[in-house]
């Protein structure tokens, strides 16, 4: 079976963006004054029972971290050999991030794959990966067993494969080539 799209993660999948995660988590337990493991810490502040004004001011601690990760970001040449073999083949693509809009689109531009994506779907829109793939395949006009889904988490796997895609895990941009072959 050649599928008709892929929809991939952004930070860990696609780029390192070296975010101090455990760094994140602490300062925004001390802030909430709570216990909770917050993993991951995005979706997990949907859980979190505090004042809103409290919650947003997580939301910007995050925010600012993304911000200046991704500006550690530069041109890969693999990831835009990668897209490229991906829209000859009439790949349709779209990406799905927890991260802000303007850390991803940043980040995006800085990588050189901006303009090789049909879809981007980040927090503002959704936390939850479950609504964010299902919104990606909405607006990419197939459907779930049309695409591959590549991921580095858990939570990617466990997410794409209830949904129906084909979903492949990755440890970093030297090994999403691999999926090239499920488009040929």
């Amino acid at each position: 079976m050649r599928f008709k799209a892929l929809i991939t993660d952004l930070d860990g999948t696609l780029v390192d963006l070296r975010i101090n995660w455990d760094y994140l988590r602490v300062k925004v337990r001390e802030l909430l004054k709570i216990k909770h493991p917050l993993k991951p810490l995005g979706p997990s502040l949907l859980q979190v029972k505090a004042p809103e004004h409290l919650l947003k001011r997580a939301f910007e601690i995050i925010e600012n971290e993304e911000i200046k990760a991704s500006y550690r970001a530069s041109k890969d040449e693999r990831l835009i050999l990668f897209f490229k073999e991906l829209k000859s083949l009439n790949v349709k693509i779209g990406l799905v991030t927890l991260q802000g809009i303007y850390s991803t689109f940043n980040t995006l531009v800085r990588l050189g794959i901006l303009d090789f994506l049909d879809v981007i779907v980040t927090r503002e829109f959704s936390l939850l990966r479950y609504e964010q793939l299902s919104e990606a395949i909405r607006m990419l006009h197939v459907t779930f067993k049309d695409v591959v889904f590549i991921g580095d988490t858990i939570m990617d796997k466990e997410v794409g494969s209830k949904i129906g895609c084909h979903t492949i895990i990755v440890r970093g941009v030297g090994e999403i080539f691999k999926v090239l072959k499920l488009f040929r």
